[in-house]
């Protein structure tokens, strides 16, 4: 029996990252050690997003009865393309022993969501190479390659309330009577809510405690939530949630007046992505902050939308916000990067939130300076 040996290879393009809208460039080596016969030899790329939720209804059982599992699933297809590369359906061909090569091509449709692994969930992009042989009974052999797509989630194309400064504040009182104990009054800002991988989000924390009891710390967390709606065989709904990065600090005072100055750095993690972008899965993200206090069991929780994007707000700085250059033009592939002195070309790094044998790999820039932190726009509070 002859043994095939196949490698899918992506041209000048390592990452196999490709944002929606570039061209596939790939190559299909061959090593054969004695000659076969083929019908042909035909390239499909695929991407499609799969939701599969299980639902066992234990609330309304009790432990002695057996559990079942009613399956709800979705799918949505972007595109499947087959080309033969070798060959045809009905061909009568002859591959000698040695080495084959073969050239595809394809042209990414420009919408598409950006690849993400989830438990319940994905959304994949692949190019699967299959050899059908012209051996009656003979299964095709197979070879697969999966790559990364992104869509270009561009935040100076985003709303523009993602440029602005975000302040919250929260207070909490440990007495019900507002005469014997004042509150603990946390406020926290950030200068913008829209980043990208790589990019530091810098939170000022004020703390008032005029309540006599001491805080213990602060954790400080960026949450990746995800949501899935499967569709048959009815509607089911379902959130998935992640943190992707966390920061603990001690600050053990009681003092009335402190501050607090942590740079949270946004890991590689997928895009946001809404319901118009994919149906069945919707991306978003928190910054969250839990204050530890004494003696108490309920915490303090502030909580903050953030937009994750793959270009960065840019250009001139002014009261510590991104202002967008009317001239900028937003860029259809990642030779952008190449081609703008004022943003350097990102690496590419696998997925930090899930395990799995098909990590996504997404664009992570290195700033240097940070983004800056906001200082001075709470004078008024």
């Amino acid at each position: 029996m002859t043994e095939i040996e196949g490698i899918i290879r992506f041209k000048d393009n390592p990452f196999k990252s490709y944002y929606a809208g570039a061209t596939i460039f790939g190559e299909f080596d061959l090593n054969l050690d004695g000659p076969i016969n083929i019908h042909g030899i035909k390239v499909i790329i695929s991407g499609k997003a799969n939701v599969f939720l299980c639902d066992t209804g234990e609330e309304d059982r009790s432990k002695f009865e057996q559990i079942e599992c009613i399956r709800y699933i979705a799918k949505q297809d972007y595109f499947e393309n087959t080309t033969y590369i070798y060959g045809e359906p009905d061909g009568n061909h002859h591959l000698n022993k040695g080495y084959h090569s073969y050239e595809f091509t394809y042209n990414l449709p420009m919408e598409l969501p950006s690849s993400m692994e989830g438990h319940f969930g994905r959304i994949r992009y692949y190019v699967k190479v299959v050899i059908e042989f012209g051996i009656p009974n003979k299964s095709p052999e197979a070879f697969t390659s999966y790559f990364t797509v992104h869509r270009l989630t561009d935040l100076n194309y985003e709303p523009p309330m993602i440029r602005l400064p975000t302040i919250n504040e929260v207070q909490k009182q440990f007495s019900c009577c507002p005469c014997w104990n004042k509150p603990v009054i946390i406020l926290a800002r950030i200068p913008q809510s829209g980043y990208v991988c790589g990019q530091k989000i810098p939170i000022s924390i004020n703390i008032t405690n005029r309540s006599g009891k001491s805080i213990h710390k602060f954790i400080i967390s960026l949450h990746l939530i995800i949501k899935y709606r499967a569709e048959f065989p009815s509607c089911k709904e379902k959130f998935e949630e992640f943190i992707v990065k966390n920061e603990q600090t001690k600050l053990f005072t009681n003092s009335i007046q402190e501050s607090l100055n942590v740079d949270l750095k946004v890991p590689s993690v997928p895009p946001t992505c809404n319901e118009q972008i994919c149906r069945i899965i919707r991306i978003s993200y928190e910054l969250r902050i839990q204050v530890f206090i004494q003696g108490c069991i309920a915490n303090m929780n502030i909580s903050m939308p953030i937009t994750i994007g793959n270009i960065p707000l840019r250009n001139l700085k002014q009261n510590s916000i991104y202002i967008l250059n009317s001239t900028y033009e937003a860029p259809k592939t990642p030779e952008i990067f190449a081609k703008d002195i004022n943003i350097h070309p990102p690496t590419y790094e696998e997925a930090c939130y899930i395990k799995s044998k098909k990590l996504p790999e997404y664009p992570v820039y290195n700033f240097n300076p940070p983004t800056p932190r906001l200082h001075s726009l709470l004078n008024h509070y």
